[in-house]
């Protein structure tokens, strides 16, 4: 597992404009490289399916599986590992998966008229149809 690494900054130091603009700055390219790992592992995983995943968790959880059904895990199993969280763990689960459903709530595309077009639009996008049927707009 990867070192988490804790940057603390204060106001009161002198370069704290200058620091916190460079971790800002360094968070959203961080944040594009994992769009892009993220997009070409959905590409992989497309193109090879069960196999694409047999090789991502060997690389990336060292687990080396003979079938794909070795990564499922039973309602059973699933309930007494919830039962036997503490309070703030479940608590923690429950936020973390409730700010996960408003995230990818915007992250679906909307089919919407608009004067006359088709729009897909999701937060990184919009795609709009023109009047021409093979004219379609990308907006970034």
């Amino acid at each position: 597992m990867d070192k988490l690494h804790l940057k603390i900054l204060k106001t009161s130091d002198k370069e704290f404009k200058k620091k916190l603009n460079y971790l800002l700055r360094l968070s959203k390219t961080n944040q594009s490289n994992l769009y892009k790992t993220v997009f070409d592992i959905i590409e992989e995983v497309k193109k090879k399916g069960d196999l694409a995943l047999k090789e991502f968790v060997q690389n990336f959880d060292k687990i080396k599986l003979n079938k794909i059904e070795e990564l499922f895990l039973s309602t059973s199993i699933l309930k007494d590992a919830y039962l036997n969280l503490k309070k703030e763990e479940k608590l923690a689960l429950d936020l973390a998966a409730n700010r996960i459903r408003e995230f990818h709530q915007y992250q679906k595309p909307i089919f919407q008229k608009m004067q006359s077009q088709r729009c897909f639009q999701n937060p990184m996008y919009s795609l709009c149809q023109c009047s021409s049927p093979q004219t379609w707009l990308l907006f970034l």
